[in-house]
Order: structure tokens, then C-alpha cells, then sequence
């Protein structure tokens, strides 16, 4: 996935949050605010090759967190080095299971 996709993927996944408990509670300046954030955290912390993701990872049968995803991804996920090159963008879940396979 790229860089791009990737911030497209966290929004939608952070916007998707706010409906299910009736919207942010931000007023609609504070929101993109917000996510001005994100976008400018997440172009300095991804690389611009491609970066797989937690889904790319599924053979490590972790379920993915959900307050990684759809509320904090800009802090809470981890960009990891993976052993074959390349890294992930990956959930603290995904990450646990990752790290334990290293070992």
C-alpha cells in the first residue's frame, strides 16, 4: 500500500469512529484540524515505498485493535522492519504476534 493509501485508509477509519458514536464532538474547524494532524504525522512517519499493512500479515492470526486503527493510528501504530525487507504498517496486536514470530 502506499503512503497515500494508507492516510486515505486511516481517515476513513477514524471518520468511520465518529459515527458510531453519534460524530467527534469537534466543531467542524477543530476536525480539520485534526486531521491536517494526522495527514502531516503520518507523510513524516511512512516511507514512500510501498508498506504492507496488517492485512498483508494475516498469517499471523492476531485480530487487529480497533482503538490502533480508528482512533490514534497517527501514535498508536508501529511501522516495522520486516525480515525479508520492506516494512508494515502494522496495530499493537499485529505487532505482538509479529515480534513473537521473530523469536
Amino acid at each position: 500500500m502506499t503512503k497515500n493509501e494508507i492516510i486515505t485508509k486511516t481517515l476513513t477509519e477514524m471518520n468511520r469512529n465518529c459515527g458510531d458514536f453519534g460524530g467527534s464532538g469537534l466543531d467542524p474547524v477543530e476536525e480539520l484540524d485534526r486531521e491536517e494532524l494526522v495527514i502531516a504525522t503520518l507523510r513524516e512517519q511512512l516511507p514512500d515505498d510501498d508498506v504492507n499493512t496488517c492485512e498483508d500479515l494475516q498469517g499471523l492470526a492476531a485480530k487487529c485493535c480497533d482503538t490502533c486503527h480508528r482512533f490514534y493510528p497517527h501514535y498508536d501504530m508501529y511501522l516495522e522492519k520486516l525480515p525479508t525487507g520492506g516494512k508494515a504498517w502494522i496495530c499493537c496486536t499485529v505487532r505482538a504476534e509479529f515480534l513473537k514470530s521473530l523469536i
